[in-house]
Order: structure tokens, then sequence, then C-alpha cells
């Protein structure tokens, strides 16, 4: 898989103004006021203290599976839910590549993608538990055996903030049902980060909160505003994607090249960060608009709308007129190939002007919209203008 970035097509688009730039932490369910107890403290970050966070930019954090929870991992309906080989082929693992399972657990994909990067390649099974590793090696051993050759994996103990991975050492980190549970995750996307060679990138597979019929709890799923926003938070921006899984999104995000922005956390407009996470949700708006699916689209709206010009509208309602409009109209309303450019307006709006291919969109040449900065930072559509 060290040509994975080649074979993938780029899901985030430029803008004039872009800058070129379970089983991991072991959190409280429910929260423990950490995050509040940290900032009147004067603390800028609750990652500072070893509880972490309880709630992370608006989601509650959910509490992480106990090892002796690990047979469910190995679960017989499992691949029938998550379809774990469909997964893997999905990332085209080649042989030579360096992986790391972030929250390995077991080894349900440890061991495959052992496999897949053979002799010359590495995986890191990188797990919080020092029980959860025991059963790889376990399992390891097993296979190994089994298969007559030796699997070059390397087990890696964890702690909270940090999966102790050495620098540059990936073509890509994978996070299966783990990235919800990060009690500190900051601190260890910036340890990712670093872990991450040259067009790395980090894979998170969650279980979708857009979907109701996935019979997973809500603080273990995840939508895909949510996660943008987040990886956007941390200097990750979308470079594909898929939805073909039973049950999950898979998305892989690579960095961004510029990463100063917690030296300077009340950086304005004239710095990288508030420009690259309204530049990553506008990008996501836009693909979830192509995907005629408003129960995608709605998590990037936000709590009112206003359409065309009149009264705003509840998200729900604009998110089922949106559909209603998509499955109506042979032409779509914004269709794939839309460019867009984003004016800051102030600290927590910007305003901007979508462009779809000519002849393409009902609403022709131009499209104006509006997002602002909600309380827990996400950057989220609130205005609809379709431009005269």
């Amino acid at each position: 898989m060290a040509n994975m970035q080649g074979r993938w097509t780029a899901a985030v688009a430029l803008v004039t103004f872009l800058v070129s730039a379970r089983n991991l932490p072991l959190s409280q369910e429910g929260g423990t006021g950490q995050d509040r107890k940290a900032l009147s403290e004067g603390s800028p970050n609750p990652e500072a203290a070893p509880e972490g966070r309880s709630v992370y930019m608006g989601r509650r954090v959910a509490q992480t599976m106990h090892w002796r929870g690990a047979k469910w991992l190995m679960r017989e309906t499992r691949e029938n839910e998550e379809n774990g080989r469909m997964l893997r082929d999905w990332l085209d693992v080649q042989p030579g590549t360096a992986v790391a399972d972030l929250g390995c657990g077991n080894g349900y994909h440890t061991l495959p993608l052992a496999a897949a990067v053979g002799p010359k390649g590495k995986v890191y099974g990188v797990d919080l538990q020092p029980e959860m590793l025991e059963f790889l090696k376990e399992r390891a051993a097993d296979e190994a055996l089994e298969r007559g050759t030796p699997l070059n994996l390397e087990p890696i103990l964890a702690t909270v903030d940090d999966p102790n991975l050495p620098a540059k050492s990936c073509d890509f980190v994978l996070m299966v049902d783990v990235y919800h549970e990060l009690s500190h995750p900051t601190s260890v996307l910036r340890a990712v980060r670093s872990a991450l060679r040259e067009d790395g990138v980090v894979v998170l597979v969650e279980f979708r909160a857009e979907d109701r019929s996935v019979p997973i709890k809500p603080e273990h799923k995840m939508d895909k505003a949510q996660i943008i926003a987040e990886m956007a938070a941390n200097g990750f921006k979308l470079a594909a994607e898929t939805d073909e899984l039973p049950w999950q999104h898979a998305m892989a995000f690579g960095a961004i090249s510029v990463m100063d922005w917690d030296a300077k956390p009340a950086l304005g407009w004239d710095g990288a960060r508030p420009r690259f996470e309204s530049a990553a949700m506008t990008q996501g708006f836009l693909d979830a608009m192509a995907q005629d699916d408003p129960r995608i689209l709605a998590p990037f709206l936000a709590d009112t709308v206003a359409m065309d010009g009149g009264l705003p509208l509840q998200r729900s309602s604009v998110a089922k007129d949106i559909g209603r409009w998509m499955k109506s109209s042979e032409t779509p309303l914004i269709p794939s190939g839309t460019t867009f450019e984003l004016e800051p307006k102030s600290s927590g709006y910007v305003s901007g002007t979508l462009t779809p291919p000519e002849g393409q969109s009902i609403y022709g040449n131009r499209v104006r919209i509006g997002l602002a900065k909600n309380v827990d930072g996400l950057w989220l559509v609130d205005t609809w203008l379709p431009s005269q």
C-alpha cells in the first residue's frame, strides 16, 4: 500500500486562501467535569490531566471496552456486521507497507494486515491494555505456526495520550471503532502525525450516527460532519472515503503541512486554523449534497438555516426539503465537481460562493452559502441563497 495516496481520489478541493499547510484511552463514561475544571483553573487544555476529556467539540467521549470483553471482538457475527475483508480490500494494503493498528485489541484486523504486508512490511499492534496485547501475541503465534512463517508484527503498549509509535514509521494508521473513545484526542492525533511518513494517512472507521438502524449506542457512533470537523481541528484533511461497509464510515485523512496552531490558540482570520476548518466543512457539505441522502447532509447544517432569503427553517426540515429536491429533479442541486471560495466576515462567520460545473446545477452558475462557528467549534451551514 505504499502507493495508496496515488490510487485514491482526493476529496478535498483547493480553495484560493487554503494554507499549504476500543481500546486506547480509558475514559469515564458520562464525564467527570474534567474539561470544565481544567478551564476554570486556567489550563488551556483538558488533556493536561490524566482523565482527559469527557466531551470534545460537543461530542460525548465514549467509554472504552475493557479487555475482559475481548471475545466480543472476535464474535462470529462481526464479519457480517462490519465486513472487515471489504474494508481491507478498500485499504489495498501492499507488500512492504508499514501499518499501525491503533486500538488493535486482540488482532481482528492486525493479523490479516500483517499477512498482507509480508516479510518486507511491518505492522504495529498498539493498545492501552497490556492484557489485549497478550491476547494479540497468542493469536499471532498460532497464526505463524499455521502459516509456517512468522509475522512481522510488533506489539506496542500505549499511554492515554501517546500511541508510542516511532517517528515517520507508518504509511497509514488505522483506528477501527477507536477514535470516538479517545480521552486525549488532540494529543493522540499529534503523535499520529509524527508517526506518519510523507503522504501517509490516518484511517478512521466509525459506526454511522446518521443511520438509526445501526444497533450501536449513540455515544459509540459518529456522523461524517463531526469526524471531518474534529480531524480538521487537528490539521487533517479528508483524502478518501467509502460508505460501502454495512454499518460504518471509513474515512482516510492526510495531514496538512502547517501545524503551529496550539501555540496561537486565539488565531484570527490571518491564521491557518479557521480558514482550513471552514473549508474542510464546506467540502464535506458539498460531498454530502452529492450523495442524495438527507441523513448525511443534516449534520453539516446549523440548527436553523436561512433558505433562499426567507425565514430560517429548522435543520431537519431543510434536510428533508433538500432530499425531496434531490429525488425529484433530474438536474442535481449541487453536482460533483463544484468548487468554492470562502470570504471571512468575522471571527465566527464566513460567506461562500459555490460554482457548479456550467449547466449542471438547477441553480445555474452560483450559489451563496454562509457558515457559522457554533459553541462547540463546528463550522455549519446556516445560509443558502442561490445567486441571481
